[in-house]
């Protein structure tokens, strides 16, 4: 199988960016969890999106990039193909995020956010947009895993989608 990488369109960020996260939110046409979001033995991608559509209609799903920056520790969200920032947050803390992940465990989304001192950050993703850029995020949960930088990455256990979060202290959500 062969596969290429495109380009769809461009963005200029105003600071350096960090991490990327590439994900689908939203409906993935029924409540099970969607086999193309997890790790596939043959080297696959980790996170393949299952719609282009940048649309938060209900039961449709879009393919959001999720960004985070050096210098201002903010994640914005955006979507695809379009490069439209449609949600911003600040992550409320003084140390940079080190790797990025929008990652559907059940019927929710969440973009999981790894920092430099060993903590994750989660936030539950809607799916409606209100038009208030904060409106995608939920409260941010915290907690501390270790004291070194968080990487993050997905793998399938008895069917479900679950989180190997990889620092000095590995867990697995």
């Amino acid at each position: 199988v062969s596969r290429s990488l495109v380009e769809c369109g461009t963005a200029q960020m105003e600071n350096d960016i960090a991490c990327l996260s590439l994900g689908s939110i939203g409906s993935h046409g029924n409540d099970e969890e969607p086999a193309a979001e997890s790790m596939e033995v043959d080297g696959a991608s980790p996170s393949s999106p299952t719609s282009s559509g940048a649309g938060f209609a209900t039961g449709a799903a879009a393919t959001m990039l999720a960004i985070g920056t050096w210098s201002d520790a903010t994640v914005r969200m955006l979507a695809l193909p379009s490069m439209q920032v449609v949600a911003q947050t600040a992550l409320g803390v003084d140390v940079q995020s080190r790797d990025l992940l929008i990652v559907r465990m059940g019927v929710v989304d969440y973009l999981l956010v790894g920092l430099g001192d060993g903590t994750l950050l989660s936030y539950e993703l809607a799916t409606s947009s209100t038009g208030d850029q904060d409106s995608l995020f939920g409260a941010a949960r915290r907690v501390a895993l270790g004291s070194r930088p968080i990487s993050l990455s997905t793998f399938v256990s008895e069917g479900q989608t679950r989180v190997f979060v990889s620092c000095d202290r590995p867990t697995v959500i």
